[in-house]
């Protein structure tokens, strides 16, 4: 596979301190501002290259279907559970922040927004285990 995992995991641990200063930050706070974004940010770079490594795991199994490049996000983790990937909860999740970052596509609200940062701590668990699971 061609997939930096490393960079993935970098990823994961920038939006990991994104997340905490945030957290520790007043709502007033120019920080707040600034991090919030970049968690937001992050968290979409870092679903798109999951899903990128997903596809790309999957082309690269023996078993199973095999998928076209257009494949659907919902098939790609479907099939994702199918070989062990992910589990059926991590699936459910994972289709949740797609469908999050699917409205915030449509519909940029701060509402979208709190939604999306209210589930980072889930992602980034689910983003270090597939990587893991994937790494292996």
């Amino acid at each position: 596979m061609s997939t930096d995992f490393l960079n993935i995991e970098r990823q994961i641990v920038t939006l990991q301190g994104a997340l905490h200063t945030l957290n520790d930050s007043y709502d007033d706070d120019i920080d707040f501002g600034m991090f919030r974004s970049a968690c937001l940010s992050t968290a979409e770079m870092i679903f798109e290259n999951c899903i990128s490594l997903i596809h790309e795991s999957l082309h690269h199994t023996t078993s199973g279907p095999k998928l076209n490049a257009n494949a659907e996000v919902s098939e790609l983790l479907n099939n994702a559970v199918m070989q062990n990937l992910i589990s059926d909860d991590a699936c459910k999740r994972w289709l949740l922040y797609y469908n999050i970052r699917y409205m915030s596509e449509l519909n940029e609200t701060s509402e979208v927004d709190e939604e999306t940062l209210d589930l980072l701590p889930e992602f980034v668990a689910d983003a270090l285990q597939l990587v893991q699971t994937i790494k292996l």
